[in-house]
């Protein structure tokens, strides 16, 4: 069986290593210190996204940028 802290970690790798930013709800990065492209963005006009798209860019800026102590926290705990 494959610990979380493994899965996170390979995902870690295999996706951009630059630090995420977020505006609004849009989430973006700088690309090999390249332009910026978006990651993801949340259309305005759902208006189930619209109410929560903000708070999941939120989320997933946050969840990314601090993927390596998430690792390492999981990690000392057997995780």
């Amino acid at each position: 069986m494959t610990r979380l802290s493994d899965k996170l970690e390979a995902a870690m790798k295999a996706g951009t290593q630059e630090e995420w930013c977020r505006d609004g709800a849009y989430v973006w990065t700088m690309l090999e210190k390249g332009p910026a492209i978006g990651i993801a963005s949340v259309n305005p006009h759902s208006e189930l996204i619209g109410r929560y798209g903000e708070a999941n860019a939120e989320q997933i800026v946050l969840l990314h940028n601090n993927l390596p102590t998430i690792i390492a926290a999981l990690r000392e705990r057997g995780e």
